[in-house]
Formats: C-alpha cells, sequence, structure tokens
C-alpha cells in the first residue's frame, strides 16, 4: 500500500508537470505568431516582457522528454503504445482533414496530394515534428535504457558528458558560424541526450526533500537567457560586432534551457504531493495534454492564431499579458475537452474483441522482439 502511494505521488508531481509543460508550449506558439518578439533596438516595454517569458518557456520540449526518459529506463517496450500513439497523431491530423473537406471549407492551397500525405501520414511526413521523434525513440528506447543501466554512474556520467559536448549548444557559443552537429534540439539525436540525462537521474539521483534550490536555478537559468538578448544586443549595438549571438542561448540545446529544464524537472520530482481531489484531477488532465499539442499545432489551425485568437492585435496595449493568460489558458481547455473525448471513443476501440485479439496474437509477439537481454 506505500508503495503504491508513493508511485500514485510521483505520477501526480509529473502529471501536474506536463500541465505546466503545455501551457509553456502554448505560450511559446503564441509568442512566436504574435510579433511581439522584436529584434534588439525595437523593442517596447511588452517585447521585453515577451522575450524573458519565452526564456522561461523555452525548456517546454525538453520537460517532456526528460518525463518520457524518467520512467523509459526501467519500463517495458509495448507495441500497443505505439499504435495508440499514431492513431492518436492520425485522429488529429487526418481527422481535422477531413473535416474540412466533408464541410467544404478546405481552401484549394491545401487540396492537394501533399497535404493528403502531410496529414494522412503525419509521421512519416513529420506533421508533428516532436511526435515523430518520441516514437523514434520509443522504439529504440529498450536498447539505450539498457545501455544507461549497465553503464556505471560514472561511466554514465562520461556519456553524458561527451552527448552535451558534441549536442548541446556550447559551439555555438564560441563559433559565429553554423555547427553541422547542432540540430538545435529538433531531432532525434538531442532526444537520445536528454534520455540519458533522465535515466541518470532515475538510476543514480536520489529522491530528497531538497526543492527551492533547484527551483531557484530554473528561475535564475530563465533569467539569464532573457537578459543575454539585450546584452548582447547592445554588445554588438556598441561594437559593431556579435551580432549573431543575440539569440544564440534561445534554443532547445542552449547551456542555460538545458540547466533550467533539468533544474525544474527535479523541483517538480521532488514536489511533496499530497493525495487529494485537487490531486486526482490535475492527474487525469496531465494525461491528456499530448491532444492539447496535436490540436492547436495542426497545419491548418496555424492560421487561426491571427484570424480567430487576435494575437498579432494586442502585443503593442496595455492588455497583453492579459491577453496571452486567457488565449493561453482557452486553447490549454479546448485541447483537453477535444482529447478527453477523444480518449472515451477510442476506449471502445481499445475494448473490442478484435482489438484485444491483435494485442495477443500479434502485439505480444513482436513487444518479444524488444525484450533486452540483462547478461
Amino acid at each position: 500500500m506505500r508503495m503504491e502511494a508513493q508511485k500514485r505521488k510521483r505520477s501526480a508531481n509529473f502529471e501536474l508537470l506536463r500541465i505546466v509543460a503545455m501551457l509553456m508550449v502554448i505560450t511559446l506558439h503564441y509568442l512566436g505568431e504574435s510579433g511581439v518578439l522584436l529584434p534588439y533596438g525595437e523593442t517596447t516595454a511588452n517585447s521585453a516582457i515577451a522575450w524573458i517569458l519565452e526564456a522561461f518557456c523555452y525548456g517546454a520540449v525538453n520537460l517532456y522528454m526528460l518525463i518520457s526518459g524518467y520512467f523509459l529506463v526501467s519500463g517495458k517496450f509495448h507495441l500497443d503504445k505505439v499504435v495508440k500513439l499514431w492513431l492518436q497523431v492520425f485522429f488529429y491530423s487526418a481527422g481535422i482533414w477531413a473535416i474540412y473537406k466533408i464541410g467544404g471549407f478546405l481552401p484549394e492551397k491545401w487540396d492537394n496530394a501533399y497535404y493528403v500525405n502531410f496529414c494522412f501520414l503525419p509521421i512519416t511526413a513529420k506533421h508533428y515534428w516532436f511526435a515523430t521523434n518520441y516514437i523514434l525513440l520509443y522504439l529504440i528506447s529498450p536498447f539505450l535504457a539498457l545501455v544507461a543501466r549497465k553503464l556505471s554512474k560514472r561511466n554514465l556520467q562520461c556519456l553524458i558528458g561527451v552527448l552535451l559536448f558534441f549536442f548541446a549548444r556550447i559551439w555555438e557559443l564560441f563559433l559565429p558560424m553554423s555547427y553541422p552537429l547542432d540540430d538545435r534540439g529538433y531531432g532525434i539525436t538531442w532526444f537520445v541526450c536528454l534520455f540519458f540525462v533522465a535515466a541518470y537521474i532515475r538510476l543514480h539521483v536520489p529522491e530528497n526533500k531538497k526543492k527551492w534550490p533547484f527551483l531557484l536555478t530554473y528561475v535564475a537559468s530563465s533569467l539569464c537567457i532573457g537578459i543575454s538578448y539585450y546584452a548582447i544586443g547592445k554588445l554588438a549595438q556598441v561594437t559593431g560586432r556579435f551580432e549573431v549571438y543575440k539569440d544564440v542561448f534561445y534554443e532547445y540545446n542552449g547551456p542555460l534551457v538545458v540547466l533550467g529544464s533539468v533544474a525544474l524537472f527535479l523541483f517538480f520530482r521532488n514536489l511533496d504531493v499530497k493525495e487529494s481531489k485537487l490531486t486526482s484531477f490535475w492527474t487525469s488532465v496531465g494525461g491528456l495534454t499530448f491532444g492539447v499539442f496535436l490540436f492547436h499545432e495542426h497545419v491548418f489551425l496555424n492560421g487561426y492564431w491571427h484570424s480567430f485568437w487576435k494575437v498579432n492585435q494586442f502585443f503593442e496595449t496595455p492588455y497583453f499579458v492579459l491577453h496571452v493568460v486567457g488565449t493561453v489558458l482557452a486553447i490549454f481547455v479546448v485541447g483537453i475537452v477535444i482529447e478527453k473525448i477523444r480518449t472515451l471513443l477510442f476506449g471502445l476501440l481499445y475494448k473490442s474483441k478484435p482489438y484485444k485479439a491483435l494485442q495477443e496474437k500479434v502485439f505480444a509477439k513482436i513487444d518479444k522482439w524488444f525484450e533486452v537481454e540483462e547478461g
């Protein structure tokens, strides 16, 4: 009973973090579409707020991957999870296309083979780059997990150090040019790096009650990212050089972003959560957050940032911050409701006899192929 209670507590911690991370993701998309992130020299008060807010939210994707790696290193591969994830992505990608088509308001520029392929083959076409990378990571996670478990603590530290040295955005701090290995955190390579970081935390960093130092580290690193834009911008203005460096820290694999992401992850990991109705609520909501991403990031809905949410009309007004908060929360709630309805509908499919037979006769056999030998 005690172990079960601890498991629920950890689950509540990470589900709350999922919610926070998704709110951060929506905020990043809002700021990116609003036009408020003005270049240095043209910045207003709202733009300065936006750049700081951007810095505080930039670790969102890293947080999702840290959560995944944390559990995958000790978990087992299940093809059923891959199938359900693919069906979830397909539901939104192809479903929204079908609604536009059947409703008769699919623009001619979208009614072609390219967009049919983009929406009906969302993983291979990378309609959602995160979903494509995540499925790839999940498929190789049993083998990555075996490596992480077999390596000594020191060896795993060395591996992580090598990966961060080559794939974190360290080189960009010294070289005013594009670094070939730098995928800016959008590639499977970076996801593998984060997997091993999360695995190290799970295997070698004991839980404790210390949490506030981690929160302070997250806040400090985020502030440094925001301040760096203006500090480097000012330096470039005065010297006529270093312009290329002004937004060097604003990438998923930027050193300060990584530091802040890991610190916030550890803060939530060590958070003391008491069981309550509120805890149960956010635990159930946390599992629905990926649907929010798939809903609001569909290629057909990008235009709604301007036509419906009017994000480009508020960034110069006194209501900018209120509009950010209101829009982000509205998109989150709408996405959660849609995803909840989807889970109820798909729940009927997963309980059906044909699907259960598929699980037993096909999925179970394929799962064995991914069982790694510890010896």
